[in-house]
């Protein structure tokens, strides 16, 4: 027994001693789920499905079912999972979420859930943000009328609005149109956010009212529209159109204003129209020469009294055609104060670069010059007093020192027109880059925007443009194979943008001469007399509402060569009031002195056309009047039939210019003309060493008649095959 109970004690001890206490049990792990979401957040474009990957993760040895929900979904927005139950073996599933239409657009959070039986429900958020699909607005277009057989009279243009970050080129397109209307778009597509809309309605159109919509279209099938209503009237058996260049006259009270009215007749009628005006304040007159009117220009002159109040006016221009509806047009006036007492010109600069240093008058024939002082800072403004005849002298500094002096005698009425056309021919100037695509290697592309123009020949692509013209303009290039022997340039694709004002020191969007924008040149033959042998280059231009604008086509080489061939823009690109600019220049350098004479004829389409240059300038001698305080030289000679409207002489000894010009209308009627530099050392402020000294002095005469007439053209429209001539005679006058 003692035996049995040591035993017994020695396993007891073995076991942990003595101790009444049981040993301690570990209880398995509780059954858990847990969620994880990659990613847990999403952007997505009403319309537009995004996708996240939940992942499951089990605990506590749990096997059972688990199902998958979305708890506080967007309004508008469905999710769905793939698969929806997790079974034992399965670790993830698929979340669709569908983003509908109306969902709002912004960030807002719902959670994913898993529950299972035996197990506590698990949650994890998950962010979604809504936003704006890529699409684009196109800008509000106003009812738009126009007749059988027409275009619309001005570029329609459009604002396109991009959205939802999108990129890339957009597409335009009319939508709803009749059979017979088109629409051409310039660009097209569109690169940047501005383009325009020309309509052009066939003969065969029929006439109603038309529900339509300019429809632009981007990547990935964005799209927007902007619907407007048409309305195609019958073409009248007969009509005619005017329309005023300038459009806006700006007249110092008791002053005289002119402009050109332009008359258009179609369909048939050939008869008189009688003008007038209305609208005008009072104090002011309107005369019309002629006042019954069989051609297709008349004058406007405008004399506004010195008691009229200041103020912008629009003046309505009418033309009345018997048979024919009325026509009209709108002018608009602005009548500003007046400097001093009686009858004053404001004579206005705009280009910083052409404000003169020296200002000064003449009344009469042989009346004292007097100095003026500017007015203005942004602008430099002279208040001339305006009589019968008179003159005016400026000098504006040359880069590097010298100055340009002009000296011109005018009329009272050349003095406004020369006046007002200050800023319209020289605006402030920028400058602007851009680049060239689709111009084979060893191919030329010619890019003008506003008077300045550049050459670019390839490989190479970009370009830049210095001295635009502010404002609104158009921008004209073209395409050409190199030149070769004396082909000249031969004219394939060119690009006509119109209504274009640029920002100073921007990008020009791109000219792709194979894209939707460019054209098939067209093209004439043109045919020059009065040539007798000289060697002759011809240029096109196109004259548009914005002015001139191109060339075109660059001169071809000279060669004495009596017809040559031009290029231009094709019918289906013009618009009411385009002409096309046709220039020959011949030139003969046989001789002491130097001969050159132009033609230009106005015609709106380019087609096989004969052109007549005039006479040969005489040669002509400056003769010394004197010596000091400068040299002055002078000139006379008699009114040649060809160039009876202005002449002129310029004069170069550097580092100044003289430039001296009488008007027909100056010398009263007689067969002589005069150029005399004046003696202006007297007058205050003038300097002495902007004349001449006694060295070689080079000099060019310069005669000028016809349509344009020099002083009288001022641009606008012309009457169709209407043609202007000058002719030079360039030489030097030794020491």
């Amino acid at each position: 027994m003692r035996r049995t109970l040591a035993l017994f004690s020695v396993l007891l001890a073995a076991c942990g001693g003595g101790s009444d206490s049981p040993a301690p049990v570990t209880p398995p792990p509780a059954p858990s789920i847990a969620l994880a979401l990659a990613p847990s957040a999403a952007t997505a474009s009403r319309g537009a499905t995004t996708t996240t990957t939940v992942s499951l993760t089990r605990g506590g040895n749990y096997a059972g079912m688990v199902t998958l929900a979305a708890e506080g979904v967007p309004n508008g927005v469905q999710v769905t999972f793939s698969p929806a139950s997790l079974t034992t073996s399965v670790t993830s599933a698929t979340v669709a979420i569908a983003v509908g239409a109306t969902a709002a657009v912004g960030t807002s959070s719902f959670t994913i859930t898993g529950t299972g039986a035996g197990v506590a429900t698990t949650s994890i958020p998950f962010a979604l943000t809504v936003a704006t699909p890529p699409g684009v607005t196109v800008s509000a277009i106003t009812a738009q009328q126009l007749s059988q057989g027409t275009s619309s009279a001005t570029a329609i243009p459009l604002v396109l609005t991009r959205t939802g970050g999108l990129a890339g080129d957009l597409t335009l397109a009319l939508e709803g149109a009749p059979t017979g209307l088109t629409a051409t778009f310039t660009p097209n597509p569109v690169a940047g956010t501005g383009a325009q809309m020309t309509l052009n309605a066939a003969a065969t159109t029929a006439p109603g009212s038309y529900a339509l919509a300019v429809r632009a279209t981007g990547a990935g099938g964005a799209s927007g529209t902007s619907p407007f209503t048409l309305t195609i009237t019958a073409a009248e058996a007969g009509s005619v159109s005017i329309n005023t260049v300038p459009a806006t006259l700006s007249v110092v009270q008791g002053q005289t204003a002119l402009t050109t009215v332009n008359i258009a007749r179609a369909g048939g009628f050939t008869g008189t129209v009688t003008l007038s005006a209305s609208g005008l304040p009072a104090g002011t007159t309107a005369t019309f020469t002629p006042a019954v009117a069989a051609g297709t220009q008349a004058q406007l002159g405008l004399v506004v009294g010195a008691a009229t109040p200041a103020g912008s006016y629009p003046v309505t221009v009418r033309a009345q055609g018997a048979g024919v509806r009325e026509a009209t047009t709108t002018l608009t006036l602005t009548v500003t104060p007046a400097s001093s007492g009686g009858n004053t010109v404001n004579w206005t600069f705009c280009a910083p670069e052409r404000f003169p240093v020296w200002f000064a008058y003449q009344t009469g024939t042989s009346g004292a010059w007097t100095a003026l002082t500017p007015t203005g800072s942004s602008t430099r403004a002279y208040a001339v007093p305006a009589s019968t005849v008179g003159a005016v002298a400026y000098a504006i500094p040359r880069a590097g020192g010298g100055a340009d002096v002009f000296v011109s005698y005018l009329t009272a009425a050349e003095l406004g027109f020369q006046a007002s056309n200050e800023c319209v021919e020289s605006r402030r100037t920028k400058s602007l880059t851009g680049t060239v695509t689709n111009v084979p290697a060893g191919a030329l592309s010619f890019v003008s925007v506003g008077g300045s123009g550049t050459l670019i020949a390839s490989p190479a692509t970009t370009f830049t443009l210095s001295g635009v013209a502010d404002g609104l303009t158009d921008l004209v290039a073209f395409r050409s194979a190199p030149s070769v022997g004396n082909v000249g340039v031969q004219a394939d694709r060119g690009i006509l943008r119109r209504n274009v004002d640029y920002t100073a020191g921007s990008s020009i969007p791109t000219l792709d001469f194979n894209g939707n924008e460019s054209f098939a040149v067209a093209t004439a033959n043109v045919s020059v007399l009065n040539a007798g042998g000289d060697q002759v280059s011809l240029a096109t231009l196109l004259l548009t509402t914005n002015g001139v604008a191109g060339p075109l086509t660059t001169a071809t080489q000279p060669v004495a060569i009596a017809t040559q061939r031009v290029f231009g823009v094709p019918r289906a690109q013009l618009l009411n009031g385009d002409q096309h600019q046709i220039q020959a220049v011949a030139v003969n350098s046989a001789g002491p002195t130097t001969s050159t004479r132009s033609v230009t004829q106005f015609n709106r389409e380019l087609s096989d056309r004969t052109v007549a240059l005039g006479a040969v300038l005489p040669t002509f001698v400056p003769a010394i009047a004197a010596t000091a305080p400068y040299r002055r030289l002078s000139l006379s000679g008699l009114w040649q039939a060809d160039y009876g409207d202005v002449m002129a002489v310029q004069y170069l000894q550097q580092p100044n210019t003289w430039t001296v010009s009488v008007s027909r209308g100056y010398t009263g009627g007689s067969a002589n003309w005069t150029l005399a530099m004046p003696d202006l050392s007297g007058v205050a402020g003038f300097n002495t060493a902007w004349g001449l000294g006694s060295g070689s002095t080079g000099y060019t005469v310069i005669g000028s008649g016809g349509t344009q007439g020099g002083l009288s053209g001022g641009g606008g429209t012309f009457a169709e095959g209407a043609s202007f001539r000058q002719a030079l005679r360039t030489g030097t006058l030794p020491p």
